[in-house]
């Protein structure tokens, strides 16, 4: 029992951090996802009906993209609803969606990006030129850090996959002239501070390890090194699944930070998936999620070249896996919902391709 735990925070001893209720609750998520997730890949319906669910998804993602912009220029009406049912944050000009925050937000939209671009076929001319618009515009103004990884990942696509010199040609061309339009437009608007801040300050943060947490990026490898020190003390099982956060407040003054910015509170756990799952699940659980994930690449990228959709899969996967750097909670089905997807579109069109073979 965490006695340390409520006597740092005496606020607590609430039912929202009861240690017997807490901890349960995300193991019975974990159970709702694995059961999803092992129902979506193995799905024959699912793999049949997949345009139909491919066409659904860019239309409901655009409908949240469309609100989403216009809640960042003009009003979120989502944010005075009652607090048991939403938990978004205040962010000024920035994108995110229905979600709590963008960094959040930028992986589903993400995800609808590259499905609205493959899904050219099953629009009209026009109306997919305003999707691609809409979706790419409250993508980019999530402001997130993470998209300089997309950015680096759509850049070593035009290499990776086999394509025409006038595809890659294009493909750089294209990147050229969107660094070159957001320079204009940074100079333009003297955005310079923000970009600086959003690109780069959090960036080098988040790498660097400073002795502050004075930015997000800071705060997140301040908890994801303090979820390190929780996995070297307990290195075999972990704490437990839920538990990470009844032991963060020990390493508190142990991380080397000298100046504080943001600082824990009772419900802080390590802001980084590897690290989470390091801190609570230990050796097994760690080995666990790299062989999953290993093994989701191997499939995905053996199924590249089967169909349409396969590169498509294995770009929104590496990008899917370095957003777990800074989005942490284990049982959230967004995180998984694409990659089941993914295996799903996998499995079923590589067998069609070997059948085809024969």
């Amino acid at each position: 029992y965490p006695t340390g735990f409520y006597l740092k925070y005496p606020e607590a001893t609430s039912f929202k951090f009861n240690f017997y209720i807490f901890p349960l609750l995300q193991l019975i998520y974990m159970f709702f996802n694995f059961s999803a997730f092992n129902e979506i890949t193995g799905s024959l319906y699912i793999y049949q009906n997949f345009e139909r669910i491919l066409k659904t998804t860019v239309i409901i993602g655009t409908c949240i993209a469309g609100y989403s912009v216009l809640a960042m220029l003009i009003f979120d009406p989502v944010r005075y609803l009652p607090s048991f049912i939403q938990a978004k944050h205040l962010y000024v000009f920035r994108s995110s969606g229905l979600s709590q925050e963008p960094s959040f937000y930028v992986l589903y939209q993400t995800w609808i990006c590259l499905f609205a671009w493959y899904s050219k076929k099953m629009f009209s001319k026009n109306l997919w030129y305003f999707l691609i618009a809409i979706n790419i515009v409250s993508l980019i103004f999530t402001f997130s850090t993470t998209l300089a990884g997309l950015a680096l990942i759509l850049i070593l696509n035009a290499f990776i996959f086999k394509s025409a010199f006038k595809t890659k040609a294009a493909i750089l061309f294209f990147i050229v002239i969107i660094v070159t339009a957001g320079f204009v437009i940074i100079n333009h608007f003297e955005l310079n501070e923000y970009f600086e801040y959003f690109f780069i300050s959090k960036t080098n943060s988040f790498f660097n390890a400073p002795p502050h947490t004075t930015d997000s990026g800071s705060f997140r490898r301040y908890t994801s090194g303090i979820g390190l020190q929780i996995f070297k003390d307990n290195w075999l099982t972990g704490v437990g699944v839920g538990n990470s956060i009844y032991y963060m407040y020990k390493h508190e003054f142990k991380m080397g930070i000298e100046v504080f910015g943001e600082t824990l509170s009772p419900g802080t756990f390590p802001q980084n998936l590897f690290s989470i799952v390091l801190s609570e699940q230990g050796a097994i659980g760690g080995l666990t999620l790299f062989y999953f994930l290993i093994a989701s690449f191997r499939k995905l990228w053996r199924a590249r070249n089967c169909g349409r959709y396969g590169k498509m899969f294995i770009t929104g996967f590496l990008f899917n896996v370095s957003a777990m750097l800074t989005v942490a909670p284990v049982y959230s089905m967004f995180l998984w919902v694409f990659i089941a997807l993914g295996l799903n579109y996998a499995i079923y069109q590589s067998n069609v391709v070997k059948q085809l073979a024969l």
